[in-house]
C-alpha cells in the first residue's frame, strides 16, 4: 500500500470505513512528512498539531462507532 499521506480522500474514506486505519494514523503520517519538508520550503506560519490531533481523535471516534460527520470527517488538509 501507499504511504497513508499519499492517498486520496476516497481511498482514505474507505480505508476509514473498513477500519484499516484511523484518521489520526493518517495525520501523524502528514505532520511527519511536513516536519520534513518544513525547513526547505517554510510553507507554514502557523503550525496547529495539538488541535489537529484532537481533531483527528474525535473523527477517529466517530469512524469506530460508524458515524462519521460527513464525507471528509477525517480527511487531512492544510
Amino acid at each position: 500500500m501507499a504511504e497513508l499521506a499519499d492517498l486520496s480522500a476516497t481511498e482514505l474514506r474507505r480505508l476509514y470505513a473498513a477500519g484499516e486505519t484511523r484518521p489520526s494514523e493518517v495525520l501523524d503520517e502528514v505532520l511527519q512528512r511536513a516536519d520534513g519538508w518544513e525547513p526547505r520550503i517554510q510553507a507554514f506560519t502557523q503550525r496547529m498539531a495539538e488541535a489537529a490531533a484532537e481533531s483527528a481523535r474525535q473523527s477517529d471516534a466517530r469512524h469506530a462507532d460508524g458515524k462519521p460527520l460527513g464525507v471528509l470527517d477525517g480527511i487531512p488538509v492544510t
